[in-house]
């Protein structure tokens, strides 16, 4: 199942559109956009949840893990967590019989990034363990297993833990789980480049803005800048925005 075939995916630029919206106190229309949002949501949701019904009987486990991981994860998105939880140990459980560890990791990363996005700071721990139980799961992939990158879900999921950690204002931690993941990345040379460069700006970003060391972030994305622009990478840009910035300061 392709990404770009997932049905919430219309929901995503509505609720990004209401955001905007939000800053600019057009309050109503960000308040009807978000609503359009979670109906698609919820109407992935259910579908999702019919979907997963249907195969129940069917003996290719693998079915069973990539339905319930997506799920899990439409239903997080709809805020119906209850549900999102039991389609998670679901997914878990299927996982245990036809292991698909870069789909289970992703699951769990998700559900830290959604826990932090509905509870905020309150939410810090259940999102952290979710991150644990990702690190548990790349942790025991046997060595050479096929489709199973293993410094790419290391770098994801301290990527995550960072920003977590750094939502929670907990920055000293938040820079040591950046800086893994810009050390794991490194590990996929030419490959990891792009997650690479959005590790150093989430690291840059938490060196400024949360510690106030403005001087060191400069440097760490003019450095990471140059190498983006040698690879002829987009992301030198974002990298770029965020050090004139800084320099204004």
């Amino acid at each position: 199942m392709e990404a770009s075939g997932r049905p919430w995916r219309g929901s995503r630029p509505r609720a990004l559109l209401a955001q905007i919206l939000m800053s600019k106190e057009e309050r109503a229309e960000a308040v009807e956009l978000l609503h359009q949002a979670m109906e698609e949501y919820l109407a992935a949701a259910e579908e999702f949840l019919r979907l997963a019904d249907i195969v129940a009987a069917w003996e290719d486990r693998a079915v069973h893990t990539l339905v319930a991981t997506d799920a899990a994860t439409t239903l997080a998105m709809a805020d119906r967590w209850d549900a999102a939880g039991t389609a998670y140990e679901r997914a878990v459980a299927s996982h245990a019989e036809a292991p698909n560890p870069s789909l289970i990791v992703h699951m769990m990363c998700e559900f830290a990034r959604l826990t932090m996005a509905s509870q905020g700071a309150d939410g810090v721990d259940t999102a952290l363990d979710h991150l644990t139980q990702a690190d548990a799961i790349r942790g025991a992939v046997p060595e050479g297993t096929e489709d199973f990158v293993p410094w790419y879900e290391s770098g994801t999921v301290h990527y995550r833990r960072a920003v977590v950690l750094a939502e929670a204002e907990r920055y000293p931690e938040a820079l040591t789980e950046a800086e893994a993941a810009i050390a794991a990345n490194d590990e996929g040379g030419e490959h990891g480049e792009g997650s690479r460069a959005e590790a150093v700006r989430i690291a840059a970003l938490i060196e400024g803005k949360g510690l106030g060391r403005f001087k060191e972030a400069i440097a760490r994305l003019t450095t990471a800048a140059a190498r983006c622009r040698k690879a002829d990478l987009p992301e030198a840009a974002r990298l770029d925005a965020l050090r004139q910035d800084y320099l204004t300061r």
